[in-house]
C-alpha cells in the first residue's frame, strides 16, 4: 500500500468514528430539545435546520477564518475535542435551562424566536466544528483530481460512520440505556479520533503549508448543482420518510431504518463515483450529469414505488396479512429495512455519488482543498436545509405530497438543464433529446395510496371502508373513512396509518366515559384541559355540565380537530361551536409547561406510545408537570392501552404515572373485567363527592342520555367499570421500567410490540390477586368512606 493510500486508509477511518459520534449526538440532541422547545413540526423543523446551518457556516467559514499553520490534523484533533465538550455540556444544560425557557416562550406559533435561539445556543457551536471537521483535513491533501478522490473517500466514510451512529443510537444505546450513556459513547469516540489524529500528525513529517491562493472560487455551476442536489435530497427524505412511516408503523426503529437506509445510499453512492474517478477512465463532469439524469426517474420510482407497490416487497413474509399472525419485531425490521433498500437506494446512490463528481469537477492543482471542498460542501448543505424547511412548513400542508415529489423531481431537471445549458461538448449540443424525456416524467404526479395513508400496514385487515376525506397536515397525514356496522354508519377518524378514535361504540364508550369520569368525581369542576382531541368526544362531554365555564382543548396537528368537527359533530356534541370551548394548536407538553394557568380537569389522550415522540407524555416528568397544572382537588387522567403492545410497555406506562401522584386508581372500558384499554385517575385525595351527590349527578337527563348511548344505564354499572386503586396492583408492576425524559423507554419497549394481541391477558394478569372484597373494600376507600 503506497504511502498515499495508506494515508487515505486512516483518515477514513477517523471519519468513520467522527460521523458515529455526529449522528448519536444528533439523535440525542434532538430528544433533548424535543422536550423542551416542544415536537410540533414547527420546533423540529427549527432544530433540523439549525443542526444543518450549522454544519453549513463550518464548511463555508472555515478556510476564510482559520489561518492556522499547524497541522491538519491537530486541528481536526482541536475541533472534535470542542465537539465532546459541547456534547457533554449539552447533555446537563438543556434540561437545566428549560425552565428559563418555559418562563419567556410561548405556547402554540409564539415563541418562534425564542424556540430558535435555545436550538442556535446549543446546537450551533457543536455543529458548526462538524462542519469544519472535512475542510480542516482537506489542507492536507492536493488541490488537484488526485485529492479530490482523497476527499471523495473521506465524505464516504463520513457517511458509513453516520449509518452506523443511527443504528447504534435507535437499536442499542437509547433501547437499552439512555441519552447519558449515548453521549458518553459519543465523547468516547471523539476522544479516541482525537487521540489518533494526534499520533498521525506527529508521525507526519511530510506536511508543509501551502500558500492560501484568495482568488479561485472555482466554476459556480458545480455550486449551484450541489445546491440543488441538497434541495432534492432533503426534500426526499422528509417526504417519504412520512410515506415509508405510515406502513412501517411510525415506531422510533421505523425512522431509523429508513434513515440508515439513506445514508447507506449516499455512501455507496459516494464510494462508486470515487473509485470510478481513481480509475481515470470517466470523467467527474461527466458522472455527475449522468447523475442528475438518473436522478428524475429514480425520485419517481421512490415516489411510486413507496405508495403503491411497497406490499409487494416481502421477501421474508413479514406482512400482516392475518392479524391473527403476525411477524416477530426482528423480522418485521429486517423486511422493512429490505423495503427502504428496494425503494430508495437508486436515488440515495445517485445523491450520494453527486458530491465527489461536483468535488473533481471543481479541484484544481493551484487551488486550496479546503476552500472548494468547504463551498461546495457549504453550498450543498444550505439547499438541503431550504427543502426540508420549504416541504415540511409549505408545501406538504397546502400543496401535498405528490406535488411535493413533483417538485424534487423538477428541482433535479433543473441541475440537468444546468449541466446540459453549459455544457461545450456533444452532450450540450444534444442537450434537449436528455432534457424532453426527463421533463415528462418530472411533471405526472404520483397520488398517494388512500388505503396506505388511511391504515398503514393493517391495509389487509380492513375491509369495505370507504375513504370520506384525507388532508396532510404539517405534522402528520389526517383521514376520515366510514363504514356501516350494526345498521349504521361508523366514521373512523385514521392519523400516522392508524385509527384513533372512532365512532364505533367500543370507542364511544371510552371517550365518554373518560369525560364523564372527571365531571362525576369531581364536586364542581370549573376548568378543563383536554390534551390530544381525537374524535373529540371526549372534549365534548364537558359541554353537559353548567359547572363548567372554559374548556381548553390542546391538539398538535390542526387537521384532526377540522375533520372530526365536521364527521363526528354529533358525537362530540359539536364541541368546537361551544363558547366556552378554545382550541390550541401545540404540543401539548410544551403547552402545559409554557403556560401558567391552571385547572380542576385534566385528561391526556395521545396517540398510542409506540408512535415515534408520543412516548414524552407518558414520562413520570410530565406527569409531575400535570400535577403542577391542577387546582386543589383537581383530577387528571391518562388513557393507557392494552391492545398493540405488551405487558412491559403497559406496566411501564401504568408504573410511570403511579409514581407521580399520591392516589391513582384504575378504570376499565368495558364491565365484566374484559377489555382493551384502561384510564388512570390521579388525585392527590379521596374523591371529595359521595356515593348519593354522585348518584344525583348522575342522573341529570343529558348524563343519563351521554352515558345511555355507550350501553351504561346506571350509575352501578360505571363503578363497575373500576379496577382497583395503586396499592392493589403494586405487586405487578415490581420491576416496571420508569419511563423518564432522560431515557423515554416507554418509546423502545412499546415499539417493539406495536403488533401484540394480548390484551386480556395483561388485563387478567393485572388483577389476578384482586379478589371482590378487595375490590368492595377499595371502593370505599376511594370515596374516604
Amino acid at each position: 500500500m503506497t504511502t498515499t493510500k495508506l494515508k487515505t486508509f486512516w483518515i477514513s477511518l477517523l471519519f468513520v468514528g467522527s460521523g458515529c459520534a455526529a449522528l448519536i449526538y444528533e439523535v440525542v440532541w434532538f430528544q433533548l430539545l424535543r422536550l423542551t422547545i416542544g415536537s410540533s413540526s414547527l420546533s423540529v423543523g427549527i432544530t433540523v435546520a439549525t443542526f444543518m446551518g450549522g454544519m453549513c457556516i463550518g464548511s463555508w467559514g472555515f478556510h476564510r477564518y482559520i489561518k492556522d499553520k499547524r497541522h491538519p490534523l491537530q486541528l481536526f484533533l482541536a475541533l472534535e475535542s470542542g465537539i465532546a465538550l459541547c456534547a457533554i455540556l449539552n447533555l446537563f444544560v438543556i434540561p437545566g435551562i428549560a425552565g428559563l425557557y418555559f418562563d419567556v416562550a410561548g405556547y402554540g406559533a409564539g415563541g418562534i424566536a425564542v424556540r430558535g435561539i435555545v436550538a442556535a445556543i446549543f446546537l450551533l457551536p457543536p455543529t458548526i466544528m462538524m462542519g469544519a471537521t472535512l475542510p480542516a483535513v482537506a489542507r492536507w491533501v492536493s488541490g488537484s483530481p488526485t485529492g479530490a478522490v482523497s476527499l471523495g473517500f473521506f465524505y464516504s466514510a463520513n457517511i458509513f460512520g453516520a449509518v452506523l451512529g443511527t443504528l447504534v443510537a435507535g437499536f442499542v444505546l437509547l433501547r437499552l440505556f439512555d441519552t447519558r450513556v449515548a453521549t458518553g459513547v459519543g465523547v468516547f469516540l471523539n476522544l479516541l479520533v482525537s487521540g489518533t489524529a494526534w499520533y498521525l500528525s506527529r508521525r507526519d513529517t511530510s506536511y508543509r503549508p501551502t500558500k492560501q491562493i484568495a482568488a479561485a472560487v472555482g466554476n459556480t455551476k458545480f455550486y449551484w448543482v450541489v445546491a440543488l442536489s441538497g434541495f432534492a435530497a432533503l426534500a426526499a427524505q422528509i417526504i417519504w420518510t412520512r410515506q415509508l412511516a405510515l406502513f412501517f408503523g411510525g415506531t422510533v426503529y421505523s425512522f431509523s431504518i429508513i434513515l440508515a437506509t439513506f445514508l447507506v445510499g449516499l455512501g455507496v453512492g459516494s464510494v462508486v463515483c470515487t473509485r470510478l474517478l481513481d480509475s481515470g477512465k470517466w470523467a467527474a463532469e461527466q458522472l455527475l450529469l449522468l447523475c442528475q439524469i438518473g436522478l428524475v426517474p429514480a425520485i419517481w420510482w421512490a415516489s411510486f414505488t413507496g405508495a403503491h407497490l411497497i406490499h409487494l416487497i416481502d421477501p421474508l413474509g413479514a406482512n400482516i396479512m392475518d392479524y391473527e399472525d403476525t411477524p416477530s419485531w426482528a423480522l418485521k425490521s429486517i423486511s422493512d429495512l429490505i423495503r427502504a433498500f428496494c425503494i430508495l437506494f437508486p436515488a440515495t446512490f445517485l445523491w450520494g455519488a453527486t458530491f465527489p463528481a461536483a468535488l473533481a469537477s471543481t479541484a484544481e492543482k493551484d487551488r486550496q482543498p479546503d476552500r472548494y471542498f468547504g463551498g461546495l460542501y457549504a453550498a450543498n448543505t444550505a439547499g438541503a436545509v431550504l427543502g426540508a424547511l420549504l416541504v415540511t412548513i409549505v408545501v406538504i400542508p397546502t400543496l401535498g405530497t405528490a406535488f411535493a415529489n413533483n417538485l424534487a423531481m423538477q428541482v433535479s431537471l433543473a441541475a440537468v438543464v444546468l449541466l446540459c445549458v453549459t455544457a461545450r461538448d456533444a452532450v450540450g449540443e444534444k442537450k434537449w433529446l436528455l432534457i424532453a424525456p426527463l421533463f415528462f416524467v418530472a411533471i405526472v404526479p404520483v397520488q398517494p395510496n388512500d388505503q396506505i395513508q388511511l391504515l398503514g400496514r393493517l391495509q389487509y385487515n380492513w375491509h369495505d371502508v370507504q375513504t370520506e376525506q384525507i388532508e396532510e397536515g404539517m405534522n402528520s397525514t389526517v383521514g376520515i373513512s366510514s363504514g356501516v356496522f350494526r345498521g349504521g354508519v361508523n366514521y373512523q377518524i385514521h392519523e400516522i396509518g392508524k385509527v384513533v378514535a372512532s365512532s364505533l361504540h367500543k370507542h364511544m364508550r371510552i371517550q365518554r366515559h373518560l369525560g364523564h369520569m372527571h365531571a362525576l368525581f369531581h364536586p364542581e369542576p370549573k376548568s378543563v384541559l383536554i390534551i390530544g382531541f381525537g374524535a373529540g368526544v371526549t372534549a365534548g362531554t364537558f359541554t353537559l355540565y353548567d359547572s363548567i365555564e372554559r374548556i381548553v382543548i390542546v391538539e398538535i396537528e390542526p387537521r384532526v380537530p377540522m375533520l372530526s368537527g365536521r364527521y363526528l359533530a354529533r358525537e362530540n356534541y359539536d364541541v368546537l361551536e361551544d363558547p366556552r370551548t378554545e382550541l390550541i394548536i401545540d404540543d401539548g407538553r410544551h403547552f402545559l409547561a409554557t403556560s401558567d394557568e391552571r385547572f380542576d380537569i385534566i385528561t391526556t389522550d395521545p396517540i398510542h406510545p409506540y408512535i415515534k415522540g408520543a412516548a414524552s407524555l407518558y414520562t413520570s416528568e410530565f406527569y409531575e408537570l400535570v400535577l403542577d397544572r391542577l387546582n386543589p382537588g383537581g383530577i387528571a387522567t391518562q388513557w393507557i392501552p392494552f391492545y398493540e403492545t405488551d405487558e412491559a410497555a403497559v406496566k411501564s406506562q401504568v408504573a410511570s404515572f403511579v409514581a407521580s401522584f399520591p392516589r391513582t386508581s384504575v378504570w376499565n372500558s368495558q364491565p365484566q373485567g374484559v377489555g382493551y384499554d384502561v384510564t388512570l385517575m390521579g388525585h392527590t385525595a379521596p374523591l371529595a363527592v359521595t356515593p348519593f351527590e354522585l348518584e344525583t349527578k348522575f342522573h341529570r337527563q343529558r348524563i343519563v342520555e351521554s352515558y345511555a348511548e355507550v350501553g351504561l344505564s346506571s350509575i352501578d354499572q360505571v363503578i363497575e367499570l373500576y379496577s382497583g386503586h395503586d396499592g392493589d396492583i403494586s405487586w405487578w408492576l415490581e420491576g416496571a421500567q420508569i419511563n423518564r425524559d432522560h431515557n423515554l423507554r416507554l418509546e423502545y419497549l412499546a415499539g417493539t410490540a406495536l403488533d401484540g394481541k394480548n390484551a386480556t391477558e395483561i388485563l387478567t394478569n393485572m388483577n389476578s390477586r384482586t379478589s371482590r372484597q378487595a375490590l368492595e373494600q377499595s371502593i370505599q376507600e376511594l370515596f374516604g368512606l
